[in-house]
């Protein structure tokens, strides 16, 4: 609707207007939520060798577009991995991890403002699974022989 439009219509159609945008915006408030909340369930951020078993050389390159044709070389012309559309497969979120370590901000980067006794927005959650490092295991036998003072025989 134009500036010109709405200059035309009465007081009544006015109302009708605001009351019916304002049930729309309300609606929409309401669906904004829904998807929000579905967001924060699943997010999680793009995998790449940081936060993934993706080696570095299949990471996004700054200065590339990332839905560039990749030219392989001759012996390589062949899909590697799965095929496509293949389903991915992550590890879960633990529902109860060992630890949970708390990033906050404390000072602004831009003017250096102490930040924190100010409200703190949760933006992203990544779980990391340490596994812990193996530990051999070292048995010592130490065997002993014996000569019998009788017959004198040798007694492993």
């Amino acid at each position: 609707m134009t500036e010109h439009e709405a200059t035309q219509l009465t007081h009544e159609e006015l109302v009708k207007l605001v009351l019916a945008q304002a049930q729309q915006i309300e609606a929409l408030k309401k669906e904004n939520e829904v998807l929000r909340l579905k967001l924060e369930k699943g997010r999680k951020p793009p995998s790449n060798s940081s936060n993934s078993s993706q080696p570095p050389s299949r990471d996004q390159k700054s200065n590339l577009p990332a839905k560039r044709k990749r030219q392989r070389p001759a012996p390589f012309q062949g899909r590697h991995g799965p095929p496509l559309g293949h389903e991915k497969h992550e590890r879960e979120f633990v529902a109860d991890p060992d630890h949970i370590v708390e990033v906050k901000p404390q000072v602004c980067e831009h003017c250096q403002t102490d930040l924190r006794q100010e409200v703190q927005e949760l933006v992203d959650v990544n779980q990391i699974t340490e596994i812990p490092q193996a530990h051999a295991k070292v048995i010592e036998v130490r065997q002993y022989e014996s000569i019998c003072p009788c017959c004198c025989g040798r007694t492993i």
